[in-house]
């Protein structure tokens, strides 16, 4: 005999369908594509949205091995990108929104907020010198 946890006849049996497929689509609206580098502005164009970061106190190129033992506290992994919030003990809390783990940077705002996101880092050189 077979016992069903959640009866397929039943409504309430695709609400996890439904928010798996709702999580997927805003995963794929949030995954990064292009950094605009203005003088004082950066900005992470996304699918739908942006993230605009002002009022740039550092930027600081990273290294793979600093992301080492980084836990996600809220976003998306590795699935079309790195978006959301995650924490790590070298950096600790930051928001990061990268395709890849290559050429990241870090960028503190006067306001405390940490990023981590893809930037070039022969462009990292001419902001340092200005």
């Amino acid at each position: 005999m077979i016992t069903y946890v959640i009866n397929a006849h039943k409504w309430y049996s695709t609400i996890p369908t439904i928010l798996a497929i709702g999580l997927f689509i805003f995963f794929i609206l949030k995954t990064p594509y292009c950094t605009y580098i203005e003088k004082e502005t950066i900005i992470v164009k996304q699918v739908f949205g942006s993230i605009k970061i002002t009022d740039i106190k550092s930027i600081k190129p990273i290294k793979k091995t600093d992301l080492a033992n980084t836990t996600r506290v809220l976003g998306n992994g590795g699935f079309l990108g790195y978006v959301g919030t995650f924490h790590s003990p070298k950096l600790g809390k930051f928001y990061m929104a990268a395709i890849n783990k290559n050429e990241l940077v870090k960028i503190v705002t006067y306001s405390g907020k940490i990023y981590v996101i893809n930037y070039p880092h022969s462009l990292l050189e001419d902001r340092i010198n200005e």
